[in-house]
């Protein structure tokens, strides 16, 4: 039988075989096209460093794509906390800038966000309007920058006052006489006791004479104050602000319920 003679399912086996015998030697077949995280094109927003969302855009998730504002998920938001904003429309005054990354609204995002404000520098530690970033900012009557505060003020330490009779107040950052026993404090009844470690004039050594509005002593300032720990706190506000001393219904996005997000300490809605 010639070839020409063959069968056609001979031919349709043989046709397979050929096409099967280019494939394995370097044919390739139609691959499904690639699509980035849902919420962004891949490898836009900022990177795996969480930066800002200056823009008020939801484009600040990670480097794999994927909204600041997806779901916790692995490559979307900012961890594994799904983000409370994505944009700056879903602030408000007194902070209605959107960092995306942190899902935080805040006061400022650069300088530009503080002016009329009395305060025209943006501290980007905490993202709120300051007086000052750097002792270059401040002038000859008050030279130092207090950075927590965003203040200048007259002294940070008793070395910037000049002289052995008189000490930092670290609280009001101001120059006063120093002590070396509570007598030398009577003058001032807000401030009866004598700091041996800082020889200042105090409001409180001690909790037990603190006044019941203010029941704690902080030793770091020695002044009375409301709370040191979240154990001095009950609802509806179970938590210790240790940066005001006050007790406070959150800390942060993940002390509130799945769809509120923690503002000055109060758990908001988002618009």
């Amino acid at each position: 039988m010639g070839i020409s003679e063959l069968p056609s399912w001979v031919w349709a086996r043989r046709r397979a075989l050929a096409w099967l015998s280019a494939a394995l030697l370097g044919g390739c077949v139609a691959q499904e096209p690639y699509h980035s995280g849902s919420g962004g094109e891949a490898g836009t927003g900022s990177g795996s460093t969480g930066g800002l969302d200056l823009a008020g855009s939801s484009g600040s998730g990670t480097a794999g794509g994927g909204s600041a504002g997806g779901s916790a998920e692995a490559g979307t938001g900012s961890g594994a906390t799904a983000a409370m904003c994505r944009t700056s429309g879903e602030c408000a005054s007194p902070t209605p800038y959107c960092v995306g990354a942190l899902g935080q609204c805040v006061e400022c995002l650069s300088n530009k966000n503080c002016s009329g404000s009395g305060r025209p520098y943006c501290e980007l530690e905490h993202y709120r309007c300051s007086n000052c970033l750097s002792d270059k900012n401040c002038t000859s009557l008050k030279p130092y920058c207090d950075t927590v505060g965003g203040e200048c003020v007259e002294c940070l330490s008793s070395t910037n006052c000049g002289g052995v009779d008189q000490v930092c107040d670290r609280q009001a950052h101001r120059c006063v006489p120093a002590c070396q026993k509570n007598a030398d404090c009577a003058a001032d009844p807000d401030i009866p006791f004598c700091d041996p470690e800082r020889n200042l004039c105090v409001e409180c050594l001690s909790d037990d004479v603190c006044p019941s509005e203010a029941p704690h002593c902080d030793m770091a300032t020695k002044t009375c104050v409301p709370c040191v720990a979240n154990s001095d706190c009950a609802e509806p506000t179970p938590l210790c602000s240790l940066e005001q001393h006050r007790c406070v219904q959150c800390l942060a996005n993940d002390d509130c319920s799945q769809d509120a997000m923690c503002n000055a300490g109060v758990c908001v809605n988002p618009k």
